[in-house]
């Protein structure tokens, strides 16, 4: 599996190769040149050089306005993030004593959570030798589980 890296992109002068591939800013295939040439031609258009593939032999490199792809990257990171669903684990509480009304009011609440898209974990909590009756707790989470399906 490879690492993705969080990387800045090479522009114009920080370009390390000495022969580019350049990609106009039309997306046609202009050749293979060295990068003083490439460099000349960019400045020509009154556009950047920036590296879009660097792993390539040799590296691929497109001429546009850096600003403006800059830009646009961040507004599709933006609407990614926006896009992204966040799943939360909510955790409701439970002790091996509780009543049937408080119960109710915990299992209310816990189907509101599933409505919202959320994941519910149910704890038993034992006191003091409360501990030892583990069966109990077992039967209390089998019968929360029946009620909530």
């Amino acid at each position: 599996m490879r690492e993705r890296h969080t990387r800045e992109v090479q522009v114009n002068f920080d370009i390390k190769a000495d022969e580019v591939r350049l990609v106009g800013n039309d997306g046609e295939n202009r050749g293979v040149f060295n990068l003083e040439k490439a460099l000349d031609l960019t400045e020509k258009e009154d556009l950047d050089l920036i590296q879009v593939a660097p792993e390539a032999n040799p590296p691929v490199c497109k001429m546009m306005d850096y600003g403006k792809w800059k830009y646009r990257q961040q507004k599709k990171e933006k609407k990614r993030k926006k896009n992204a669903t966040t799943i939360k684990v909510k955790e409701l509480q439970f002790t091996t004593r509780i009543e049937e009304h408080d119960i109710k009011i915990k299992l209310d609440r816990a189907r509101r959570f599933f409505e919202d898209k959320n994941k519910v974990k149910l704890v038993i909590v034992f006191k003091g030798r409360e501990y030892k009756h583990q069966d109990i707790g077992y039967e209390m989470i089998n019968d929360l589980m029946e009620r909530l399906s």
